[in-house]
């Protein structure tokens, strides 16, 4: 599977969206909007024998949001093995921290109160930022998913239906977003990368109105440039909760800045 992200014609670029504003328990406040940018799509396969040596070239343009894409993953498990280490210090006296964010301001004594604690926690505006997104981001990560020919059928098999549903839909459910203790960093050299790149792996379960309708291990990056496209997902592999039936696997087997931006067909 290649994307490209595409230049958008006038007419399909839209107005630009208004200006989000979210607040941290801690003070911080956020700035985000969800412009539109163009993705094209092609897909080599499926091959269905190991000596197939053609398959059909399948094409798609969807609009996607890149800022979503951008902000990227990778802030819950640095956040996950902050709050880690705090815990197995034995001179910690505070155990716990609890970050939040929504679209209204916090009290100002609980911001006193929480701003200290993520400060004892290493925890910065940054890392706030980045765990803010990951809700959005997965849901943007996963929407490209379902438009992408050939792993839809894959996706639906090992997803809840309702979820499914709301993912191909494009609506925006108030989803928990719940990580499960595993978060670690793991070297670059396995997935043929610089030794020195931070790589995290995390497991996160989505659950929409209560119910668990996902289980979700993800390898994760920066999101620079050119990992940006894939939100800085690396690997995946996707099942149902109760870990029964088929798994889905993806891998970045490649990615590198396009030589061109050839507009988005109208």
């Amino acid at each position: 599977m290649t994307l490209k992200v595409a230049v958008l014609p006038e007419k399909l670029r839209g107005e630009r969206q208004a200006e989000k504003i979210s607040y941290s328990n801690t003070g911080h406040i956020f700035h985000s909007t969800e412009n539109k940018a163009g993705v094209r799509i092609y897909v080599l396969g499926p091959f269905k024998a190991p000596d197939q040596e053609k398959a059909e070239i399948k094409r798609k343009q969807v609009m996607i949001t890149e800022e979503l894409l951008a902000a990227g993953l990778n802030g819950l498990p640095i956040i996950g093995l902050k709050m880690r280490g705090m815990q197995m210090n034995p001179a910690a006296k505070i155990k716990t921290v609890n970050i939040s964010v929504r679209p209204k301001p916090f009290p100002e004594d609980q911001i006193e109160a929480d701003r200290q604690t993520a400060a004892l926690f290493g925890i910065t505006e940054s890392d706030e930022r980045a765990l803010a997104g990951t809700g959005p981001t997965l849901m943007q990560f996963f929407s490209l998913i379902t438009a992408t020919p050939g792993l839809t059928d894959m996706l639906k098999s090992v997803i809840d239906v309702p979820f499914w549903s709301i993912l191909n839909s494009g609506l925006k459910p108030n989803i928990d977003l719940r990580t499960i203790p595993f978060e670690k960093e793991i070297t670059g050299e396995r997935w043929s990368l610089p030794l020195a790149t931070k790589i995290f792996a995390l497991l996160l379960e989505p659950r929409i109105a209560g119910k668990s309708s996902l289980l979700c291990q993800l390898a994760v990056i920066d999101p620079r440039p050119p990992f940006q496209t894939s939100a800085g997902v690396i690997g995946l592999a996707a099942g149902a909760p109760d870990g029964k039936g088929p798994v889905l696997t993806l891998q970045l087997v490649a990615t590198h800045a396009a030589v061109d931006a050839a507009p988005l067909a109208s």
